[in-house]
């Protein structure tokens, strides 16, 4: 139940205290962070940050608790509004704010995702030897509801390879309708 959206975007965002009309990205490592992921966030928006004032982006952003003072600086120097925190107890308020996310896929940020009708680009984590959670975001990457990317650890790498898959999804919203549909199609995410 934590994990459902408890009303539409503009309440989410209202509750996070961002601005209810705003597009929003979230970004999670799921509960513990992920330090590439945080590492290439602020690569990208270092990079992107003009592009996201001139847009509206907003972000949401679970880092875990080694870079929140990090990445709390890397949105204020670009001017870019964000709630940053190590771990959100209520995800489905994060969730329920976004228009795209960059996650983990681990089972539970797939099912929170898929519940939340996100369209996602999924980083599986790099280092599990049988990389399962590439299994685990197969429903979703078939139907077109999200992008595999894979996470090459290095901040300028990820930047060079997954941040123009990010930059094109925040500027297409067609294409976000699309892959929201897609999720839509798939029916309810309610199984245990």
């Amino acid at each position: 139940r934590a994990a459902r959206a408890p009303g539409p975007p503009q309440v989410c965002r209202r509750m996070l205290g961002l601005a209810p009309d705003r597009p929003t990205l979230l970004v999670t490592g799921a509960s513990l962070g992920a330090q590439s992921i945080n590492r290439f966030l602020a690569a990208f928006v270092g990079e992107h940050a003009q592009f996201l004032r001139e847009t509206g982006w907003q972000v949401v952003h679970q880092t875990g608790k080694s870079d929140i003072d990090e990445m709390r600086g890397v949105y204020t120097s670009a001017r870019v509004p964000s709630v940053v925190e190590p771990f959100f107890r209520e995800m489905g308020v994060a969730w329920g704010s976004a228009d795209l996310a960059i996650s983990r896929a681990g089972a539970g940020s797939v099912a929170e995702a898929w519940c939340n009708r996100v369209p996602s680009i999924f980083l599986p984590y790099p280092f599990h030897a049988d990389q399962h959670q590439k299994l685990n975001a197969r429903p979703l990457v078939g139907a077109g509801a999200a992008v595999l990317a894979e996470d090459l650890i290095e901040p300028r790498e990820n930047a060079r390879t997954i941040g123009p898959v990010v930059a094109g999804l925040m500027r297409d919203a067609g294409a976000r309708d699309a892959m929201r549909r897609a999720a839509e199609s798939l029916g309810p995410a309610d199984g245990a």
